[in-house]
């Protein structure tokens, strides 16, 4: 069963937590919006339920937690926050970035960990970021019709 993993493969962050500054939470918020976290977890950090991020192991139609409630369901924990970035949520569609988008990037993890629990404790951020960080989008090659 999960509860007999083994200690030496719990995910222990690979290095210390920096101090949280505006500069660490607003990389933390291009890392969220960049790295397609919005997707699931919505533009508004409320896990828009309109969206279908698939199912949990049970079969149950999953949901995105709504950051912006104040309470997280793995507990607010940097240290926490840190693992379910880096593992994923066991059971749920919430996929693991540690390997992936933030292989040898633990920095970054903790910049998005700053930026989530400033999400939780209620702070709201511009819109206008998705612009900021997001590209614009390529209008689609004009497709040429045969006579």
């Amino acid at each position: 069963s999960d509860r007999d993993v083994p200690l030496t493969d719990i995910i222990m962050p690979e290095v210390p937590r920096p101090p949280t500054t505006e500069e660490t939470i607003m990389a933390g918020r291009k890392s969220f919006i960049v790295n397609n976290c919005i997707k699931c977890h919505g533009v508004d950090n409320k896990g828009d339920r309109k969206i279908d991020v698939g199912k949990d192991d049970w079969g149950e139609t999953a949901y995105a937690a709504d950051l912006t409630l104040g309470a997280l369901h793995g507990g607010r924990r940097p240290a926490d926050l840190y693992r379910r970035v880096h593992q994923g949520i066991n059971g749920t569609p919430m996929p693991g970035q540690g390997n992936i988008t933030y292989n040898d990037k633990p920095q970054e993890i903790w910049a998005v960990v700053d930026y989530v629990l400033a999400v939780v404790d209620g702070r709201e951020f511009d819109p206008a970021d998705l612009d900021k960080y997001l590209p614009p989008e390529e209008p689609a090659p004009a497709t040429s019709s045969s006579e």
